[in-house]
């Protein structure tokens, strides 16, 4: 599994439960299942913003900085409760970035530059190879979204992992790849940043 980047650690630490607000006009998905159909829905339909804001790459620079402080406060609230606790890698390194913002806007412009074309430009060599295979998209069949690999962390209590998004098309099953899905605290299942991928199963025609 690829390693999750900082911003997305930040994300997946549980935030004061009264700051938990849905953002207007972008989604929020309870399960892996919604955000799984979510991202078929957004693939099939051609719509990249669709799949773009179901991942961490809608998060803007400001976004990320008010959460690394909820984070920072709610964690520091829960050392304090329990004095033989050691000291946390993660609560370390949220206070290392906002010391220095320049960590953090070297984080965010990485994301911006990197991640994001790169996601594009999988999203649509997807409907570009799909196409090739002839795929009729208004006859592509959801499946289901397997969350086998979804984890608890130990050191930080939230579920994190790949989820793979299976359809059907002209008698032949697929899966869509979704690295690094966490379910966050205040828009709830949302994917990592790196680049979907299209799979077919071995042996199914």
């Amino acid at each position: 599994m690829m390693k999750i980047a900082i911003f997305l650690i930040a994300l997946t630490i549980p935030a004061v439960a009264q700051d938990a607000v849905e953002v207007p006009g972008q989604p929020r998905h309870a399960t892996t299942d919604a955000l799984g159909r979510h991202m078929f829905n957004a693939m099939a339909s051609g719509n990249f913003e669709q799949a773009r804001n179901a991942t961490a790459l809608r998060l803007t620079r400001k976004e990320i900085g008010q959460l690394f402080e909820a984070i920072i406060e709610r964690i520091a609230k829960g050392q304090a409760g329990n004095p033989n606790q050691g000291p946390n890698l993660h609560l370390l390194e949220l206070r290392e970035h906002l010391a220095k913002p320049e960590r953090l806007d070297k984080e965010f412009k990485k994301m911006r530059e990197k991640s994001e074309p790169k996601f594009r430009k999988a999203f649509d060599a997807i409907r570009a190879r799909a196409k090739a295979e002839q795929i009729d998209w208004n006859n592509v069949k959801y499946l289901k979204t397997d969350d086998s690999k979804v984890r608890k962390g130990n050191e930080i209590p939230f579920e994190e992992g790949d989820l793979t998004v299976h359809f059907s098309a002209n008698g032949r099953q697929y899966r869509l790849l979704i690295e690094d899905a966490a379910n966050t605290p205040l828009w709830g299942w949302m994917g990592g940043p790196n680049p979907l991928q299209l799979q077919p199963l071995k042996g199914e025609k």
